[in-house]
C-alpha cells in the first residue's frame, strides 16, 4: 500500500517498460508537482503511454487478527510524483468504508533491477500522508493501528508531524529504495514490509499488482476530495 508499510503490504510505486526495453519517464530533470491538480492533469495525459504514468487500481481482501477488510488501493502517477489512495472497508460490497489513507511521494525510476527483466528501480521521498475515519469505532481503529492519532469521524488528520497510524500507514523521512515492475500492462511493486526500504532495495514481490484502468466518473469523484499539497518534500 504503502498501505504499504502496512498490514497489507500495500503496493507502493512505479516502473515504466516497454515492449523490449525500459524507458526512463520520471528523472532528476522532471519537476516534482506543486498540486494535485497538476497530477491528476499528467496521470490521465499520460495513462494510454504504456508506462508507469497513469491511474492503477486493484482490490483486495485483508485479514487482522479475526478481523477480514476489503481495501481498494488507486495509484495516480504523474510524472514525478504518485499518490495514493487506499480506502479500508467492514464489508466486501466496499459501501461501508472505515479509513481513508492519502500518501503523496515523489519518485525517480533508475536502471533495471534484479528481479526480473521488467522491473526497473525506484526510489521514493514522502511529501505528505492523511487519514480520514468514516466510522466512529475506537475498536476497529485500534485493530488498524490508527487509534494513535486521534481521528475525528469525516475529518482529514495531517499523519506526518506525529508519524501516527505506524507501522500501517508510515510517513518515512529516508528515500525507500523500491522497484517497479511493469509486464503486460500490470504494475507491481516490491514488498514494503520485507526489508527496511530505508536501508536497502526490496527485492521480493508485493502481495498484490495494479491494473491501467480509465478515468471514469466515479474515480473522478474519488479524486475530487484530495489533500493540500506542499511543494517541499518531508524534512
Amino acid at each position: 500500500m504503502d498501505f504499504s508499510n502496512t498490514l497489507f503490504g500495500g503496493r507502493g510505486a512505479v516502473l515504466v517498460a516497454l515492449a523490449l526495453g525500459l524507458a526512463a519517464c520520471a528523472d532528476d530533470s522532471v519537476e516534482p508537482v506543486a498540486n494535485i491538480a497538476q497530477l491528476i492533469d499528467q496521470a490521465e495525459a499520460a495513462n494510454d503511454a504504456g508506462d508507469v504514468r497513469g491511474l492503477w487500481r486493484t482490490t483486495a481482501p485483508v485479514t487482522v487478527g479475526e478481523t477480514t477488510a476489503w481495501v481498494d488501493l488507486i495509484w495516480i502517477m504523474g510524472e514525478a510524483t504518485g499518490w495514493h489512495v487506499v480506502t479500508v472497508y467492514a464489508d466486501e460490497a466496499q459501501t461501508i468504508p472505515i479509513v481513508r489513507w492519502d500518501i503523496v511521494r515523489d519518485y525517480t525510476l533508475g536502471g533495471p533491477a534484479a528481479i526480473s527483466a521488467d522491473a526497473r528501480e525506484l526510489d521514493w521521498s514522502d511529501r505528505g500522508s492523511w487519514l480520514v475515519s468514516f466510522l466512529d469505532s475506537p475498536e476497529l481503529l485500534a485493530v488498524l493501528g490508527v487509534d494513535d492519532c486521534g481521528l475525528v469521524s469525516g475529518q482529514r488528520t495531517d499523519t506526518a508531524p506525529a508519524n501516527c497510524g505506524t507501522p500501517f500507514f508510515p510517513v518515512r523521512t529516508c528515500v525507500m529504495e523500491d522497484f517497479a515492475e511493469l509486464r503486460d500492462d500490470v504494475l507491481t511493486f516490491g514488498d514494503p514490509l520485507a526489508v527496511d526500504r530505508c536501508a536497502e532495495r526490496v527485492n521480493e514481490y508485493e502481495a498484490w499488482s495494479f491494473e491501467r484502468v480509465p478515468f471514469t466518473p466515479d474515480i473522478d469523484a474519488i479524486l475530487a476530495d484530495r489533500p493540500e499539497l506542499s511543494a517541499s518534500v518531508l524534512p
